[in-house]
This record gives structure tokens, C-alpha cells and sequence, in this order.
């Protein structure tokens, strides 16, 4: 199961309170590029599902979180045919990053993190509209030193917003771009840098993307999100239910303009 939000899906699951008919909707528009971030859960290596979740809906490009070389050796194993470029990065503990590409890989760069957790990394790659920029982030948990996820919760928002801001500092402002990942918060200052700055968050409010058991309560969050530039109009979102990562698959359909 999978949960679209592009807006004909939206209204006729009457998300938003309307009773229009799935036939009285305009299909959506087709998409120039579709676009993956996906927190894998560096603990799972290789699992099939998940493994089988990377490329469902068959994306152009997919930005990876919590990459190891164990999920590298199987992500080049399963995918190795079907994209152009596949490529990954290490960091620390669950710091790793990825990339699969359906076009080529014109410059990367690794931005180590400011405040010494996992490392972001901005790359261009060169698609049939022209060139796109991408920024793929993990930014710190909701961690603190003292107090752990529960003090975390509160106090740790001004460290992510830190690491965004530097890393947004090495992003070409003339390109389109777009800026995904694992955010570790669903709403909060680093979301507010990235909308003040023009950006738009492609997944609509209260759509959860991560999903924890705790004394056998599920707790779920927005976590995940991807953000474009206003010359990249979104065109259909989905919040894919594969993998048995705590965080969901995130797919956005984008044209560029």
C-alpha cells in the first residue's frame, strides 16, 4: 500500500473534506523527474523488502540514508543494471549516505557536519532539462548529551539548524535544486531556513514518514521531507508503505519550469 498525495488522490480520499468522484479528476501531470529519499536503517542491511523498496515506482534518482558498505554491496548487487550511476559515501555509525542516478553525476562534494555528527553531501547531475542540484541530509537526532531523546526533543533544534545553515552555504543559487533527507524533525527551525528561503516542502503537513514501537505503542512522525526551488513545481507525492525501515520511502514528482 502507498499513500499518494498527489491532489486528485488527495481530494477524492476526501482528505481535505470533498466528496469529488475519483472519475471527476484530471489525472496527475507527468512528472520530468521523480525523486527518492529513503532512510534505509543502517542496522538492516540487505533485507529484501527493503532492499525491494529503494526502487519501487521505478524513481530517477534516489537519495539514501543510513548507508553501510554491507546495504552498498546489496544496492550494487539489485540495482547495478538499472541506473547510470550509483554511488555512496561513509560517515559515522549511521552516517552513510547514497545516491542512485539515472543521469550522470556532474560534481559532488561532501560537506562534513559542523557540530561533528553525520556528513551531508551536495551533488549536481545532469538530466534531460538541464542540471539539478541536490543536497542529501541527515541531520542530528533529536539526541542530547544530558537528558537523551527526551531532553533531546526540545533542546536540540538550533544544532540541526547549525548544520543546515552551513550546508546550505555551499549550494549554487542559480541552479534548481533540491534539498531532501532524513531532517529529524517535522516541524522547526531548520524547516523554517529552508521556507524563508524559498523552498516548499513537497509533502503536505501531518503526512508521517517514520514510524517507531515503544511498549507497544506506535509513535509516528514527518521526518523525512524534500524541498525544491519555486522552479520545480511538484506534481505527485508518494509516501510509500514497503521496507521495514522506521522511516517510509518519500517519492515526489517534479516539472521543471
Amino acid at each position: 500500500m502507498s499513500l499518494l498525495c498527489s491532489l486528485p488522490v488527495v481530494l477524492a480520499s476526501g482528505s481535505f473534506g470533498s466528496s469529488a468522484r475519483v472519475q471527476d479528476l484530471a489525472p496527475p501531470e507527468p512528472a520530468d523527474l521523480r525523486i527518492k529519499s529513503y532512510n534505509l536503517n543502517y542496522g538492516l542491511a540487505g533485507d529484501p523488502g527493503t532492499l525491494a523498496a529503494v526502487g519501487a515506482g521505478a524513481p530517477d534518482l534516489v537519495l539514501l540514508q543510513e548507508t553501510t558498505p554491507a546495504w552498498e554491496a546489496a544496492i550494487r548487487g539489485a540495482y547495478a543494471q538499472d541506473f547510470a550511476e550509483l554511488a555512496f559515501i561513509e560517515g559515522p555509525g549511521a552516517g552513510g549516505v547514497g545516491l542512485l542516478s539515472r543521469f550522470p553525476v556532474v560534481s559532488e562534494e561532501i560537506l562534513p557536519s559542523p557540530i561533528g555528527w553525520f556528513p551531508a553531501w551536495v551533488l549536481v547531475v545532469q538530466t534531460p532539462q538541464g542540471p539539478l542540484q541536490l543536497l542529501n541530509l541527515h541531520l542530528k537526532p533529536p539526541y542530547a548529551e544530558r537528558g537523551g531523546f527526551l531532553v533531546g526533543a526540545f533542546t536540540t533544534g538550533d544544532e540541526r539548524l547549525e548544520e543546515l545553515d552551513v550546508y546550505l552555504s555551499f549550494l549554487d543559487p542559480g541552479l534548481p535544486t533540491v534539498v531532501l533527507g532524513d531532517f529529524n524533525e517535522q516541524r522547526g527551525p531548520s524547516l523554517a531556513l529552508l521556507q524563508g528561503l524559498g523552498f516548499s516542502d513537497a509533502l503536505p503537513a501531518g503526512v508521517d514518514t517514520w514510524r517507531w514501537r515503544v511498549a507497544g505503542v506506535q509513535i509516528d512522525a514527518a521526518l523525512d521531507h524534500i524541498f525544491g526551488t519555486p522552479d520545480l513545481r511538484v506534481v505527485s507525492v508518494e509516501v510509500q508503505d514497503l521496507g521495514r525501515s522506521d522511516h517510509l520511502p518519500v517519492m515526489v514528482g517534479f516539472v521543471v519550469e
